[in-house]
């Protein structure tokens, strides 16, 4: 790509552009190495001159025509209003960035997939063991005597209620913990881990 292939393009546009904007207004394949040699070598000669904001560079072709004082006041203006707007997408990238940093923080610091899939499969067999043995000895005291065999069943099912309560809330507090850094719904990580939904009775 020759340097005045790259002035005829400041020229034409004739506003401040940074590398990207050149880089987008030349042909495909252009190699920005080549780009940013012919930039500085057309600031060295004085046909462009750059600026400095953060850690971006503005290029602008320097006018050979005068201007009056109204045509330089608008110029000027135009020129400020592309630097602040320049300005605000970058900091909105740099907002983006961080954002999506974040969640990417979360995800590390959480179980991965397979180990939260590894703790639910086991807690899911644990609760449907505890399902089992609930039916079983709620089956099993139905035929026992009314009177203190009743009284015992009562208290072994508050037992086993109980004990299914607390594993079915260690489920839960496992899938909370993944959702905290999950990007979708609850219902797509079920769907994702292979989890279904029972309700027990």
């Amino acid at each position: 790509m020759s340097t005045d292939a790259v002035y005829q393009i400041m020229l034409k546009n004739n506003m401040p552009l940074n590398m990207n904007d050149v880089v987008s207004r030349l042909p495909n394949g252009t190699s920005k190495t080549e780009i940013k040699k012919s930039l500085e070598k057309l600031v060295s000669r004085k046909k462009i001159f750059e600026k400095t904001y953060g850690k971006q560079k503005i290029f602008c072709i320097i006018q050979e025509k005068k201007y009056d004082q109204a045509e330089l006041l608008k110029k000027t203006q135009e020129y400020q209003l592309h630097v602040e707007k320049l300005t605000q997408t970058n900091q909105e990238l740099k907002a983006e960035v961080k954002q999506q940093e974040k969640i990417l923080a979360g995800l590390k610091n959480g179980p991965t997939i397979n180990e939260a899939t590894e703790k639910i499969n086991v807690l899911q067999e644990n609760i449907k063991m505890m399902e089992k043995k609930l039916k079983k000895f709620i089956d099993s005291t139905e035929k026992k005597e009314v009177g203190a065999g009743k009284k015992d069943a009562q208290k072994n099912e508050e037992i086993y209620s109980r004990e299914y309560t607390r594993r079915k809330k260690l489920a839960t507090d496992v899938l909370d913990s993944i959702m905290e850094g999950y990007p979708g719904t609850k219902k797509q990580l079920y769907d994702d881990i292979g989890i279904e939904i029972q309700i027990v009775k």
